[in-house]
């Protein structure tokens, strides 16, 4: 005498048409300006951020860390100094970018817009 188990066939749900979402700042590709030259001093925080901000924009667009704070350190015309903090800075917010990326999201409703502002605050959250 065979035993056999009656089996239950399931039915794929419709798919549901793709609501629109707020797109992450990570999926928006940078837009950088190379020309633009601050005027801030040299030993400012300012500047420090402006340029880890520029780098961390970079990354999210697919360049390379030590790539990106080249370029940031060209555009910022950075003293050896500012390097440093540019690069302690960048390295800093790269290490706790799903971090910042969280609390973005819970004080902001959508993605802050240039880029470069998201970045910009992501280095400042990692500061904190």
């Amino acid at each position: 005498m065979t035993n056999k188990r009656p089996t239950l066939s399931i039915k794929s749900a419709p798919a549901k048409p793709a609501a629109q979402r707020i797109r992450p700042s990570y999926e928006v590709k940078p837009v950088l300006q190379p020309g633009y030259r601050p005027k801030l001093k040299p030993d400012s925080l300012a500047l420090a951020l402006l340029g880890a901000a520029n780098a961390v924009a970079q990354v999210r667009g697919g360049a390379a860390l030590p790539q990106a704070l080249l370029t940031a350190f060209g555009v910022t015309n950075a003293s050896p100094q500012t390097k440093g903090a540019i690069q302690d800075i960048a390295y800093r917010t790269m290490r706790q970018l799903g971090r910042t990326d969280a609390l973005l999201a819970l004080m902001t409703s959508r993605a802050p817009e240039p880029p470069m502002l998201a970045s910009l605050l992501c280095c400042a959250l990692s500061l904190m």
